[in-house]
């Protein structure tokens, strides 16, 4: 836990931001950055040797696109109650989940690669996700999972096209009884 709450290395509030052409690495904050309540744009950013999440986003708006995640310890993007785009993004041994989705957050992402990581796109807590052409390859939990965490929230979803899954069948996808799994 940061001054006065904050918990991220770098944390923006109320705050519209653009960050193009930037490396974070080795960073042991919380979140590597913290978007609260923003407008955002990340592009042609890199973020590598992150010890817990490297983006977290709550509340807020924006894209990430051409950005890659490697060595992230926890999540490489955590949504809370944002609305996400995502375009040409590369995840490689990031430790928990590449992308969660949770609190009724929405993610459009195409051109998704996760490589060796634990677990691919999470979709929770009334969370509406729509994935294009995307590539999951060992995964080590499931590459796709929707479902309830938080009592007071409804079902989760995931809608994906154009999907590749270079794993095992029994890890392309966990739902509980609550959410839903679509492919097309």
């Amino acid at each position: 836990q940061g001054i006065d709450g904050l918990t991220g290395c770098i944390t923006f509030y109320k705050s519209d931001l653009k960050i193009k052409n930037t490396t974070f690495e080795n960073l042991h904050c919380e979140d590597a950055i913290n978007i609260f309540n923003s407008n955002f744009d990340i592009d042609k950013s890199i973020f590598k040797n992150i010890s817990y999440d490297a983006i977290d986003s709550d509340y807020s708006i924006g894209e990430i696109k051409n950005t890659d995640f490697t060595n992230v310890f926890n999540d490489g993007i955590d949504l809370s109650g944002s609305h996400v785009f995502t375009n040409n993004t590369f995840f490689e041994k990031v430790m928990d989940k590449a992308i969660s989705v949770g609190e009724k957050s929405v993610l459009t992402s195409k051109n998704l690669t996760i490589l060796s990581s634990n677990t691919g796109v999470v979709s929770k807590d009334s969370s509406q996700v729509l994935l294009e052409e995307s590539l999951f390859k060992k995964i080590n939990e499931y590459a796709l999972m929707s479902y309830v965490k938080k009592k007071q929230f409804e079902g989760a979803n995931i809608e994906c096209s154009k999907c590749i899954f270079n794993i095992s069948k029994d890890k392309i996808f966990f739902k509980d009884e609550y959410s839903e799994i679509e492919f097309l």
